[in-house]
């Protein structure tokens, strides 16, 4: 499984990403219990603001939108820990 983080806005307007292949990682156990810990249906995530970061998060078949506010408890961790571990993607100027 991947875990891909993009995150998108901000005043800049840059694009950047960062993915984790989970099989790959030593840890993959407790991945997998930090990706199932965060509540992906929650539909009370995206409430982007004015200059503010929006994160589109992915794990295997799920994925969810977040507002950079919205970026707390275990999607914190997940966040942190896929930009921490995983592989930078290419940045990119959003249009």
């Amino acid at each position: 499984m991947k875990v891909n983080v993009v995150r998108t806005g901000g005043f800049a307007g840059l694009t950047q990403g960062w993915e984790v292949r989970v099989d790959e990682q030593p840890n993959a156990q407790e991945w997998e219990s930090l990706v199932d810990s965060c509540p992906w249906d929650d539909p009370e995530l995206c409430k982007p603001g004015a200059d503010r970061f929006v994160y589109e998060v992915s794990a295997g078949p799920r994925s969810a939108t977040l507002g950079e506010q919205d970026v707390q408890g275990p999607w914190r961790e997940l966040v942190e820990k896929v930009r921490e571990d995983g592989e930078r993607l290419k940045p990119t100027r959003s249009q």
